[in-house]
């Protein structure tokens, strides 16, 4: 179909660096898994409900308007669940939470940077076409306005709790949480 300003509909497929990275830890992660197998099968059956979620995503390729979209993104959340875990199998959920809140605060800093250094592509421009009616809003690292401000609104929320339940590193949580509301 043929959009107003020459676009196209057609399925997104998202971008293929994006792909590649998550098809390159899925293999590393099932590579690590299959290396320590025993803990990481226990972990899988213990986990069988999920495996009913991601195998129902992949059979929905059958009924799908688009089904090789269908089976690439059911395909990633098994990719997901694998590297899921790989890390509870191999990490302590105090060091997982410490690399999401790391991640957050990187994505908070490194959002910031692009909307102030590089607004072509932190803020949405009018030379995207696409979505004109938000030309001006802030998306950071996101794609879209709305995934910047999802993220960045669970980024608050993650170092709110954190400045409340650990009495150490108080004054960073805190600035990133405020750093996390203003760029909401």
């Amino acid at each position: 179909l043929e959009q107003p300003g020459g676009l196209e509909e057609t399925g997104e497929s998202g971008s293929a660096a994006i792909r590649n990275l998550g098809i390159m830890i899925g293999v590393i992660a099932l590579a690590r898994l299959a290396a320590n197998w025993r803990p990481a099968m226990q972990m899988v059956i213990r986990l069988w409900p999920v495996w009913i979620c991601v195998g129902v995503a992949l059979v929905s390729a059958l009924w799908s308007g688009d089904a090789s979209l269908a089976l690439r993104r059911s395909s990633a959340l098994g990719i997901t669940t694998l590297f899921a875990i790989f890390l509870v199998t191999h990490l302590e959920t105090r060091q997982i939470v410490n690399c999401v809140l790391a991640a957050l605060l990187l994505y908070l800093v490194g959002s910031l940077l692009m909307i102030l250094l590089v607004p072509s592509i932190g803020i949405h421009t009018a030379t995207d076409t696409r979505f004109y009616e938000h030309i001006g809003a802030w998306r950071g690292l996101s794609a879209f306005k709305n995934d910047f401000g999802r993220i960045t609104a669970l980024a608050g929320v993650a170092f709110v709790v954190v400045t409340v339940t650990r009495p150490g590193n108080r004054g960073m949580y805190i600035v990133a949480a405020l750093l996390a509301a203003g760029l909401v």
